[in-house]
């Protein structure tokens, strides 16, 4: 079998990247590279980028546009190397380097003549290379990485360039008061006099004057569910731990016990558990209606 080379200098690119990701955004963070055929029949991954995109602590969505014109950028760049192969790259952040069954569906959704190759990698340096075959049979291999090189120092520029490229999903806001006190949804969400938070599609006010904050009946399917995607994207980006997760889903739920509310939210039954799923599970997975959890 071939084998895959990619220079340190590249490489330290790519891994730049991913620290700068979590440092500005505490998100995962993704691009594109070209890979080309040498002289011995292996395969040499090069001049990796980003794209414009939308970041979060579980996922990275390339923008479609800036896609396809990296897509004819390239072809022209490298045309004297001969056909382009393109591979996908992403960061998991401070998390362990794996395929999540979201990666693998991207990867097998975007099918070739032969095979595709996509790289994950987080800050530590860590990181699978998959080789994915669909002819004649469908089938993967995570292969080896050979290093061309010495590390090389890269420019700051490369800080204001995730900056300008990425950004974040305006899915909630939440604004904190000057008391601290311990996580829940009903001192995070508005329940109290020094929290409030505006959710941007459905109400672009604080909390009060939309729901009286004094009324937790007034506590929605919706507002459990954007309480739990803000502490799963503190927890994929390594803010808070699985026991700060685990005992603020506890406290939540005994204040909508005590408040006669049937919503629940899930907890795995261990951190490996939640691992599994947290990464690819939608936010309304995690909230059941007293009575139906398993």
């Amino acid at each position: 079998m071939a084998e895959f080379y990619i220079t340190r200098k590249d490489w330290d690119k790519v891994i730049n990247y991913a620290k700068i990701a979590v440092k500005e955004f505490s998100t995962e963070i993704g691009g594109m590279m070209v890979m080309h055929k040498d002289e011995d029949g292996d395969y040499v991954l090069s001049d990796p980028v980003i794209l414009k995109q939308e970041v979060s602590g579980s996922n990275c969505v390339l923008d479609k546009v800036a896609l396809c014109l990296y897509y004819g950028t390239m072809n022209k760049k490298h045309k004297k190397k001969g056909a382009n192969r393109y591979v996908w790259w992403h960061s998991h952040a401070n998390m362990s380097a794996f395929w999540s069954p979201t990666d693998v569906k991207t990867i097998e959704g975007c099918e070739t003549a032969d095979f595709s190759v996509s790289l994950v990698v987080n800050v530590r340096q860590e990181y699978k290379l998959r080789v994915q075959y669909f002819h004649p049979i469908v089938i993967d291999e995570d292969v080896k990485i050979n290093f061309i090189g010495d590390d090389k120092v890269l420019p700051v520029k490369m800080t204001e360039e995730v900056k300008a490229l990425c950004s974040k999903p305006t899915t909630s806001v939440v604004t904190y008061g000057k008391n601290s006190k311990q996580s829940n949804m009903f001192n995070d969400y508005g329940y109290d006099d020094t929290y409030y938070y505006g959710v941007h599609g459905y109400t672009s006010r604080p909390f009060k004057g939309e729901v009286e904050k004094t009324d937790p009946a007034k506590c929605t399917w919706q507002k459990v569910c954007v309480y739990v995607d803000s502490l799963n994207t503190k927890y994929c980006s390594g803010e808070i731990k699985w026991a700060d997760w685990k005992k603020a889903v506890k406290t939540t739920n005994k204040e909508l016990k005590k408040n006669k509310l049937e919503w629940r939210i899930e907890i795995p039954t261990n951190e490996n558990m939640m691992d599994s799923f947290v990464y690819t599970a939608q936010p309304e997975e995690f909230v059941t209606i007293v009575g139906e959890a398993s």
